[in-house]
């Protein structure tokens, strides 16, 4: 996997969920990650000038009917007031939360270790959970766009 490749999926998922929020009438402070640190151990971004926003975007692990990430990222993910994960439709397998943004509230999220065939540690976050919640759904255009991301990453 590419390096930038997943930097720019996530920065392009980022750019979602802020269009999102600004939408909502918030205020946002929004590090830049071409200036500032990429890898700010806090948050994505500050709303309201307190509340912590994590963004994670990827293909949903539909075998598992879940979201992952990195065991490394717990903390971050958990310590943040609001979770939120950007559903990119994997280039083969599709899923009910294709093109949609679940906003998960990270001190009631059930998560559990998992380990893949290689034996590679993950964090899986089961979708169908009640602090996990559609809350937005991108156009299909935008979605397009968030998988040929994707697409270069497999």
């Amino acid at each position: 996997m590419n390096t930038t490749n997943i930097l720019e999926l996530g920065r392009a998922g980022e750019l979602v969920v802020i269009d999102m929020l600004k939408s909502l009438g918030l205020d946002l402070q929004i590090r830049d990650m071409y200036l500032e640190n990429k890898y700010d151990s806090e948050k994505d971004i500050l709303v309201d000038g307190k509340y912590r926003v994590e963004v994670k975007t990827q293909a949903p692990f539909v075998k598992m009917n879940a979201f992952t990430f990195l065991p490394n990222q717990i903390k971050k993910c958990t310590l943040a007031d609001v979770l939120y994960f950007v559903s990119v439709p994997h280039p083969t397998w599709s899923h009910y939360s294709d093109g949609w943004i679940y906003r998960a509230v990270p001190s009631e999220m059930n998560y559990h270790p998992w380990k893949d065939r290689w034996g590679k540690e993950r964090i899986i976050i089961p979708i169908k959970q009640d602090a996990l919640k559609p809350v937005h759904k991108m156009p299909d255009e935008k979605s397009k766009e968030l998988q040929q991301l994707l697409s270069t990453m497999y």
